[in-house]
């Protein structure tokens, strides 16, 4: 082994030693796809509007660095299910729990750890701080309300390095089901604080965690992270998971019709909805023009033969069908030169007045001839200036 390839193992060797330790603490990656339909906050959950993959949380799998148990009850039949998805204007969270034992015992005015519910904890600003006292990291508190009164259902946001009311347009709600209970939660970007620098979009990455609270009628309490290796890890944000901000490429998100990956192909805004009054082919069209007389909406020559729609318009009958025809273009004029349809477009003349056409029976000189000819003369002058040289060395 040469020592540059020595020194090339040792380097890579350094950096996955300090960069190990990172990547395994941030648990695993979740990635938040898009909604079409913003779920209705309602205490309901539609799974229809959180196409995300569903994360579950049972005894099971919390494993070594697969999340964390705080005073284990053997609680057999307590699940947790949680949903994130987005839209540009919040995030939104869901939560169903199964509890066969859900206890309602909320505390108004203090933090709402004394009953069943969920937390959602988030430092959207990914600065993976190792204190929870930083601004920026928000625990998100949901519990259920009662089976009989879903306006019972509360929360609150939390953590020394918030204000209380950082959060004063959030929405929840919750009830409490047969099975246990859910929760669901409406968070506007705008009211995160400090500020996100650019407004979320696909590939956006933060910090985040779920938590399960699960009080029995006894004060035996479940504690449940999805992050950690059995610790308690709610105070160290660095170790939490990472949430990332996706969509599907092959969904529609603004309802015209074009998929998310046709818009970008496109060069258009994949959310913005297409505008039937406006030109997107730059030939003065607008979309619901040429769309209606079935041209490319986005391209000035339909066909891609080279010669622009509109062009064609002006000099040619049943001119649709020639715009659309991929050979047009290459329709020959005139046959004994073999100028075409593109030739006439390209020189700016009238396909149909011959007279307006170049003369095209003179031989023309070719570029390669010309370049031949040009290299004769500037050798000759080299001769020439060499010749001159010699001549004025022997005088």
């Amino acid at each position: 082994m040469t020592k540059h390839v020595q020194m090339s193992v040792a380097i890579t060797v350094v950096i996955l030693l300090v960069a190990w330790p990172a990547v395994a603490q941030r648990g695993f990656l979740y990635e938040i796809e898009r909604t079409v339909s913003p779920p209705v906050i309602d205490g309901v959950i539609d799974e229809a509007s959180y196409p995300s993959a569903p994360y579950l949380m049972t005894a099971d799998t919390l494993g070594p660095d697969g999340g964390s148990q705080l005073n284990d009850t053997n609680n057999p039949d307590l699940t947790a299910t949680y949903w994130l998805t987005w839209d540009d204007e919040a995030l939104y969270f869901a939560a169903r729990v199964t509890d066969p034992d859900v206890v309602y015992r909320l505390n108004q005015g203090s933090p709402l750890n004394g009953t069943d519910g969920v937390q959602l904890c988030t430092d959207h600003l990914n600065q993976r701080p190792a204190n929870v006292e930083t601004p920026g990291i928000h625990i998100h508190d949901v519990v259920p309300g009662q089976a009989d009164d879903p306006d019972t259902a509360a929360y609150w946001q939390h953590w020394n390095g918030n204000p209380p009311d950082t959060f004063p347009n959030a929405q929840w709600a919750g009830r409490t089901t047969a099975e246990g209970y859910e929760v669901e939660l409406r968070l506007p970007w705008g009211d995160f604080q400090p500020a996100f620098p650019q407004a979320p979009t696909v590939g956006t990455q933060m910090g985040g965690m779920f938590l399960l609270m699960d009080f029995d009628a006894d004060g035996l309490i479940d504690l449940w992270w999805s992050s950690g290796n059995g610790e308690n890890i709610i105070g160290t944000p660095s170790r939490w998971n990472d949430f990332v901000l996706t969509v599907d490429p092959d969904v529609d998100y603004s309802g015209d019709g074009y998929t998310y990956q046709q818009k970008v192909n496109l060069g258009l805004d994949p959310f913005t909805p297409i505008d039937p009054d406006a030109s997107y082919s730059g030939d003065g069209w607008t979309y619901q023009q040429k769309k209606d007389l079935g041209l490319n909406p986005f391209s000035a020559d339909s066909s891609g033969d080279g010669v622009p729609d509109l062009w064609i318009s002006q000099h040619f009958d049943d001119w649709v069908d020639k715009a659309l025809d991929p050979t047009f273009g290459s329709t020959v004029l005139d046959p004994d030169t073999g100028f075409t349809v593109r030739n006439a477009y390209q020189r700016r003349v009238d396909p149909n007045d011959p007279s307006t056409w170049p003369d095209l029976t003179a031989v023309p000189v070719s570029n390669a001839a010309t370049l031949a000819l040009l290299v004769m003369v500037m050798l000759g002058l080299s001769a020439l200036s060499i010749m001159i040289m010699l001549k004025r060395r022997t005088q």
